[in-house]
């Protein structure tokens, strides 16, 4: 039985080492597009317009079999909307929201080699949490406490009646989606990419506790470069 423990932890040893001897280290930077998807209680779409932001992300790829490997990592995403004229999501006049994120996401990847280099397609869910970010409008906006005001910070709460001074809710915290990508490796180091994210979660704070009617749901369009090593 010991010997056969022993056999058995070796086994384990030298299948992870293998394994994670194949594994590819990835940084990223780009460029991404935003806004939201929102529906009003009638189920009536609501206009809003894209932010660019950045996106910056360190990841791992694991060759899993043949041309298909699993990619995964930590991305750093800046997000948002704006709105042209009265807001009819935020507040005021030609409201701005400038929000930032950190994303996991996970890809299944298929690569179709083109001589050293590949044509990469990729798809898999993501898990999002939103961290801050500033608003601002054209004019000042007249909140329920008497505090006149053009900008302010942004918070990701569950509730919408716990909001500050100033502050305006723009979300729940938690996201989650699906991700579709379409890429270029140069001779398997120099990484090109188009990726759009769709969420599926609906992002619409409560009040009080009840659940509203009202949906929000993230979407954006990313162009990143990449180096693997």
């Amino acid at each position: 039985m010991k010997n056969l423990s022993t056999l058995t932890l070796f086994f384990l040893f030298f299948t992870f080492k293998s394994a994670f001897s194949q594994v590819f280290w990835k940084g990223e930077v780009g460029f991404n597009y935003s806004n939201i998807r929102v529906k009003d209680e009638l189920g009536k779409a609501i206009d809003s317009e894209f932010v660019a932001g950045i996106h910056l992300g360190v990841g791992i790829r694991l060759p899993l079999w043949k041309q298909i490997s699993l990619e995964s990592g930590i991305i750093y995403s800046e997000r948002g909307f704006k709105e042209n004229g009265k807001s009819k999501i935020g507040w005021g006049e030609n409201f701005r929201a400038q929000v930032s994120y950190l994303f996991l996401p996970v890809d299944l990847v298929y690569s179709i080699p083109v001589h050293s280099s590949s044509i990469q397609i990729g798809v898999g869910p993501y898990l999002g949490m939103g961290l801050s970010g500033r608003w601002k409008t054209s004019d000042t906006v007249l909140l329920g406490n008497g505090i006149v005001v053009d900008r302010g910070n942004v918070s990701f709460k569950k509730n919408k009646g716990t909001s500050e001074d100033g502050e305006n809710i723009y979300a729940k915290p938690f996201d989650y989606g699906l991700t579709f990508k379409l890429g270029y490796a140069l001779h398997n180091k120099y990484a090109f990419s188009l990726a759009t994210q769709r969420g599926l979660a609906n992002l619409e704070p409560e009040r009080g506790g009840n659940k509203r009617e009202n949906n929000i749901k993230n979407q954006s369009f990313t162009l990143i470069f990449g180096y693997i090593f």
